[in-house]
């Protein structure tokens, strides 16, 4: 999917327009939005600069310890629930100043 199609169906489902999906590159790095409206990117190898660079942008990462939607072939479904994952693939919730 070209990359301009995947960021409006991210800026869809932050505004709850009806939308959702889980976008996902072959279980090495994903992107959804939960059910709590949090934007929740995983990745398969770490990404030390992104979180610099998602304050830059005046949004707030936070790192987290368990996955949302673990990252995964065997796990498609996305629920509530969490499982762990290593520290290459924990996930990083953000959140916007509202």
């Amino acid at each position: 999917m070209p990359l301009d199609i995947a960021l409006e169906l991210v800026r869809v489902m932050l505004r709850d327009s009806g939308a959702w999906c889980r976008l996902e590159a072959e279980d090495t790095f994903a992107v959804h939005v939960g059910w709590d409206q949090y934007l929740y990117i995983s990745s398969s190898r770490p990404c030390e600069e992104a979180p610099a660079r998602t304050r830059e942008l005046g949004l707030f990462p936070e790192r987290l310890d368990a996955e949302p939607c673990p990252l995964t072939a065997s796990s498609r479904a996305c629920g509530r629930t969490t499982a762990a994952t290593s520290a290459a693939s924990s996930p990083t919730r953000t959140s916007s100043p509202n």
